[in-house]
């Protein structure tokens, strides 16, 4: 009889479910089966809003080498968005930034603010300069640098190598590895983390490169220490 009764009590909290009065002597339970599964709508938007934030990267280049090269570099930064990259122009799709050849730019127009790269010795190009925010030659570049020049451009600060032997700074070891992390696209946190140093020394350092550099950004402070072939 008592096996029977029980049988019948359960299947009645079956049917009257967790909110019934039978049900309340485990509410955690029930609460644990109300939970809806999947992200949240805010997650989805935020997700959607650091997409849309990215800059849009198209590479033009002839040589299949320094074309995926460049490509890939770009697709390493969580910043940029690399669209294209094609042997030739003109830019197939719009994009904010263009990383173009001598070669390219003088076969097509560009509409956007460019990133060039040049062989042998630096000189502002007949056709687009007044779009050139970057000149950059490989021999002396790096991943970094070329993201940062984009970033730069797609600020519209402009990065040049056209400026003279670089004036004497005073900036140290620890603050130039500071600029370098900026360079590559990291934060005041992330650089806390990896340089061991609390966030409010990081933000005093980055203080103090910005003076030493004349800036009033860290992306401007990135694009004259490339400028000044600090990093």
């Amino acid at each position: 009889m008592v096996h029977a009764g029980t049988f019948i009590l359960r299947g009645q909290l079956a049917k009257e479910g967790p909110g019934s009065a039978a049900g309340e002597d485990n509410p955690r339970r029930a609460h644990k089966r109300s939970r809806s599964a999947g992200p949240r709508p805010v997650d989805r938007r935020r997700a959607e809003a650091s997409v849309s934030e990215r800059k849009r990267v198209g590479v033009v280049h002839e040589h299949d080498v320094l074309r995926h090269g460049i490509a890939g570099c770009l697709q390493e930064d969580e910043s940029l968005t690399l669209v294209f990259a094609v042997p030739e122009g003109p830019a197939p799709e719009a994009v904010d930034v263009a990383v173009v050849s001598v070669h390219a730019l003088s076969a097509s127009s560009f509409d956007v603010p460019l990133v060039l790269f040049h062989e042998g010795a630096a000189r502002t190009p007949a056709r687009g300069g007044g779009q050139v925010y970057a000149m950059l030659s490989l021999p002396r570049l790096t991943a970094e640098q070329l993201v940062a020049s984009v970033r730069a451009a797609a600020a519209g600060l402009r990065v040049s190598e056209l400026a003279t032997a670089p004036a004497p700074s005073r900036l140290d070891e620890r603050r130039l590895e500071v600029l370098r992390l900026l360079a590559a696209g990291e934060t005041t946190k992330t650089i806390s983390a990896k340089l061991s140093y609390s966030e409010r020394t990081i933000k005093t350092l980055i203080r103090d490169v910005e003076y030493e550099l004349s800036a009033r950004s860290r992306a401007q402070a990135v694009a004259e220490a490339i400028r000044q072939g600090l990093i």
